[in-house]
């Protein structure tokens, strides 16, 4: 069978980066980083006024590790939306998505991750497809030595250093190592420490 599509190395005319191009009919195929939106799902208790933080146990991998609700971002949406959906889709939670927290780019992988904060009415979760598992932690309680990656401690204290403003930039977060290996099951890998307060 023939051959076809965009298959041949090259750095087409007018460009600084090496593309796949078709060369029969020079179609360029970019590879661009994808978007990944992710939100701080926060339940303020009313008596209290403490705060928890919603998680949701991975069904893929890392499986059963602990992560913040989020995913790819889809053609069409707002960043904001796309964060909304992603808390619906792996936690059936219906957060206000607000300001974008952090920024996040990791060394491994070909992506923006946009960290956004986001307040929930009610403790009301339970797990998507994604996800083993939902809960509501309280900062103290947090599994730090869980965490299916390290940035969302990152990203965590991220939150906890500007929750108290309204006007503020994001953080870029420091890039970090991959704790799991890709297809890691409940990995024996070292745990990471929470962020200082």
């Amino acid at each position: 069978m023939k051959e076809a599509g965009p298959r041949i190395k090259k750095i087409p005319a007018g460009d600084t980066h090496e593309r796949l191009v078709c060369p029969e009919c020079d179609y360029i195929a970019y590879d661009n980083p994808k978007i990944v939106n992710i939100v701080i799902a926060v339940y303020k208790d009313k008596k209290t006024g403490e705060e928890e933080f919603l998680f949701c146990k991975r069904a893929i991998s890392p499986v059963g590790k602990w992560t913040l609700p989020g995913g790819y971002m889809e053609n069409g949406e707002t960043l904001r939306k796309g964060a909304l959906r992603e808390a619906f889709e792996e936690a059936t939670a219906k957060p206000k998505v607000g300001a974008l927290v952090a920024i996040y780019q990791p060394p491994s992988k070909h992506e923006v991750i946009m960290i956004f904060r986001g307040d929930m009415r009610s403790r009301k979760s339970a797990p998507g497809i994604e996800s083993l598992e939902t809960k509501f932690f309280k900062w103290k309680d947090i599994p730090w030595n869980e965490l299916a990656f390290p940035f969302i401690a990152d990203a965590l204290k991220a939150y906890k250093k500007t929750k108290d403003n309204q006007n503020f930039a994001p953080i870029f977060l420091k890039p970090r190592p991959r704790l799991w290996p890709r297809g890691a099951v409940n990995g024996n890998m070292p745990p990471h420490q929470p962020p200082k307060t």
